[in-house]
């Protein structure tokens, strides 16, 4: 035996293997069943060949049949047509079966008694429900017909079978039903397998997740009991579900400050509406949670009430914690710039301010919460928030200091100056995140500059004029 010959051997009796897991499953399925239908005939057609030879050729014409049919089957299950070759598998099957039971015993030979089961059982494994219930009809009216036929006398019977004969068919068929029973439990364990592996990867996803989800009842008198959890349960409350639910569950653990809102979040639901809301909790080792809880209503329409609530819970005291961090160093900030009597503010890098004070609230004309978040374009006029941009740009491209002095108008219509410097802001890493600057105004100033210089004018020309009287 040649290597090629042996690797097509291999390759006929290894399962194919295709992309879709699913699918491989029910190649390895068919491919065992349609193995063991091939050894199938074997035993019978030896029986009949040596014990009535006279039925010889009808067996090995049965046997020759069904051997084509398994092995086109083969065929098509590596070309990957798995449920055609299924379904065609169990018609033909049940089609050699009838004409088998028709020809010799009726429903009293071997082919309907033991026949018939083994089609059924191999089409509850490879195929769905309503198939597997279209075949054993079928097969019970089949059955039905020939009890029909044989008591009108149109069904002549040749053998009625003896025990022997179904001792020896039962020499294929019970192994047969081993193999079946083995694929069945193969699918059971196959599916435990999965089961397990989805749940192993559902509790390392816990592990770093910030999230759980719950399913609690509601009775009538409005008393709760947490039926399910899923999730970073033990991660983010430090219990067991057990411990968690002796220890008074939910509103166990809810900080005292946060059991009204717990009450008023509780009365949403009991008007079947939807809440998002944020509570604070205890851990296990006393430790305090803000957590953000998104529930829905299950709400029974017979009893119009809330019977059940589900939901998902999610830490986000880190985010708290830091949302808390940006409003002290706002704060801060704001406390130092009203310390400077002259226009001061705070940008990102996007020219967006971050933080103002009184100065530059009083001369934009806008309330102090509604700056932060907004840009020049939103507070002055274009063609001034324009040039403020371009400074921007440049003092964070050059990083370095720029200082100039600017014509402005107020928001009551004022026209003044100022003396603006701006700087860019770095980061630990000396990156640029940003711009602050002052404004100071100097109207009073450059009025005092523009009287002098036309002093000064005027001097020049009374001197010139001196000068010419003189001479003539």
């Amino acid at each position: 035996m040649n290597h090629t010959m042996i690797v097509f051997l291999k390759k006929l009796i290894t399962p194919p293997v295709f992309d879709d897991e699913i699918k491989t499953h029910q190649a390895y399925l068919l491919h065992m069943i349609l193995w063991g239908l091939v050894f199938v005939p074997v035993p019978y057609v030896s029986y009949i060949y040596l014990k009535t030879p006279e039925f010889a050729m009808r067996a090995l014409i049965q046997g020759g049949i069904g051997e084509a049919v398994n092995f086109f089957l083969l065929f098509l299950l590596y070309r990957g047509y798995i449920r055609a070759a299924s379904i065609i598998q169990i018609i033909s099957l049940w089609i050699f079966l009838t004409i088998s039971s028709a020809t010799d015993g009726s429903v009293r030979g071997e082919a309907y008694l033991l026949g018939y089961p083994l089609v059924i059982v191999i089409a509850g494994i490879l195929t769905t429900g309503p198939i597997t219930f279209g075949i054993t009809v079928l097969s019970l009216l089949a059955g039905g017909a020939m009890v029909y036929a044989e008591t009108q006398g149109q069904l002549i019977i040749t053998t009625t079978g003896n025990s022997m004969t179904t001792w020896v068919l039962s020499l294929a068929i019970f192994p047969m039903g081993m193999v079946l029973q083995y694929l069945s439990r193969r699918t059971v364990e196959k599916a435990w397998e999965r089961a397990r592996a989805s749940e192993e990867k559902y509790r390392l996803i816990s592990r770093v997740s910030s999230d759980y989800t719950f399913a609690t009842e509601v009775y009538k008198d409005g008393s709760t009991s947490l039926s399910w959890v899923a999730g970073a349960f033990e991660k983010m409350t430090g219990y067991t579900y057990e411990e968690y639910v002796a220890k008074g569950s939910w509103i166990g653990h809810v900080h005292p400050d946060d059991l009204e809102k717990d009450v008023q979040d509780m009365e949403m639901l009991h008007k079947n509406q939807d809440i998002k809301s944020e509570i604070r909790t205890l851990t296990k080792n006393g430790e305090m949670r803000w957590e953000r809880i998104f529930a829905h209503p299950v709400w029974d329409e017979r009893e119009d009430r809330l019977i059940g609530i589900i939901g998902a819970v999610q830490d986000v005291t880190q985010e708290k914690q830091t949302k808390e961090k940006i409003i002290n160093t706002l704060l801060q900030q704001s406390a130092i710039l009203n310390g400077i009597p002259d226009m001061a503010w705070l940008k990102d890098i996007n020219s967006r301010y971050i933080a103002v004070n009184e100065q530059f609230v009083k001369t934009a004309g806008i309330k102090m919460e509604e700056i932060p978040g907004k840009t020049d374009f939103d507070i002055w006029q274009e063609s001034f928030a324009e040039k403020y941009r371009n400074d921007d740009l440049e003092v964070m491209q050059a990083c370095q200091r720029k200082s100039a002095e600017e014509f402005q108008i107020d928001s009551t219509g004022r026209e003044y100056w100022v003396e603006t410097t701006k700087t860019p802001i770095l980061n630990s890493e000396g990156k640029v995140i940003g711009t602050t600057g002052i404004a100071r105004e100097i109207t009073e100033r450059k009025k005092a500059e523009e009287f002098e210089q036309r002093r000064r004018i005027m001097l020049e020309k009374v001197v010139q004029l001196g000068k010419r009287v003189t001479q003539s």
